[in-house]
């Protein structure tokens, strides 16, 4: 067997290659490490809420592609099913509360 010249990884299937097959690093790293927009909006903002940061990414991406609202879509989506349902459980418990106190009372 002659010798590639990049390492062969056995086993592993890197997308749709077969096993055995040699990676090219110069692609993985492209793959990997490049990414197809930079990021114009500072991650620290995260610490602050992770709604924040959606709602900058989003908007940022929207003014220099003309694309990618759909996460800001699913984050507002997601936050008022949250919303929604802890205040239904919250008033479930309230009520059932007050029902305990009620019986309790009389």
């Amino acid at each position: 067997m002659e010798p590639t010249p990049y390492p062969t990884i056995v086993g592993a299937t890197p997308l749709t290659a077969p096993a055995g097959t040699p990676w090219k690093p110069a692609w993985i790293w492209l793959l990997v490490f490049v990414p197809l927009l930079p990021s114009p909006f500072p991650w620290a903002f995260s610490f602050i809420s992770s709604i924040v940061y959606v709602i900058g990414r989003s908007v940022v991406v929207r003014r220099r592609t003309g694309k990618g609202i759909s996460p800001l879509w699913v984050v507002i989506a997601v936050y008022l099913l949250v919303n929604i349902i802890v205040t239904f459980y919250l008033v479930g418990v309230a009520m059932n509360s007050l029902q305990q106190m009620t019986t309790y009372l009389s």
